[in-house]
């Protein structure tokens, strides 16, 4: 399943749930890029993740985008 991870580097702890989240999952992902956000004001991950992992992804760090819509269904 396709997502969009996005973390505001004004909020650490959203920057950690979500490099915590990275860390436990990668090995899990089809998918997984680099961070694609500027780094100075937002961290962005478009994922493809098993369906558990993404149960366990905090519903703060989700966007829509148009890599999580293409796999929609």
């Amino acid at each position: 399943m396709r997502a969009t991870i996005i973390a505001d580097v004004s909020a650490p702890a959203e920057v950690a749930a979500a490099e915590q989240w990275l860390a436990r999952w990668r090995e899990a992902l089809a998918s997984c890029p680099e961070d694609l956000g500027c780094g100075c004001c937002v961290h962005i991950w478009d994922v493809d993740a098993p369906e558990a992992a993404l149960a366990e992804l905090p519903a703060a760090l989700r966007a829509e985008s148009d890599w999580s819509r293409a796999g929609a269904t």
